[in-house]
């Protein structure tokens, strides 16, 4: 189905298609996922999410970078301690915002549903390698980055 805002997306539990993201210096692509019905409507607040989230890419891309910098910071010894030999390969040490491409990779953008009009939900979701089983996901309303964490907090 074509859509004005979304261009070609498919059914596929959920509405789905490709996505690029510059993210760590390089250009990514993943998914753009709107949560959603088949015969429904896509929501307004995901669409305004949406059309938001181009509109600041650019800088929120770098509010990203540093958000999930500094959530690493404040994990990566509690995930060092669980690795034991194989902390260096799952959690390294690394000081720069520009190493955690190393350690990420962007999986999707997500457009969860809205439980309020008024608040545009993205969640930027990508797989780490020190978290595995979770992944780590950027949540974003109205523009803002609330919180960084497991992907389930946009999910």
């Amino acid at each position: 189905m074509y859509h004005e805002i979304f261009g070609e997306i498919m059914y596929n539990f959920i509405w789905v298609r490709k996505y690029e993201l510059c993210i760590f210096g390089d250009t990514e692509t993943g998914f753009l996922n709107i949560i959603g019905e088949e015969e429904e409507e896509i929501e307004h607040s995901q669409i305004e999410a949406f059309k938001e989230f181009e509109l600041l890419k650019t800088n929120l891309s770098k509010e990203i970078e540093k958000a999930l910098f500094d959530y690493y910071q404040s994990v990566v010894y509690e995930y060092r301690d669980r690795y034991g030999d194989m902390a260096d390969v799952m959690a390294p040490i690394i000081d720069n915002v520009d190493d955690m491409k190393l350690l990420l990779r962007f999986e999707a953008l997500n457009l969860p549903y809205s439980y309020s009009n008024n608040e545009r939900i993205v969640g930027v979701l990508f797989k780490s390698a020190w978290e595995i089983e979770h992944g780590v996901a950027v949540k974003i309303i109205n523009g803002e980055i609330v919180g960084v964490g497991y992907q389930d907090i946009v999910l």
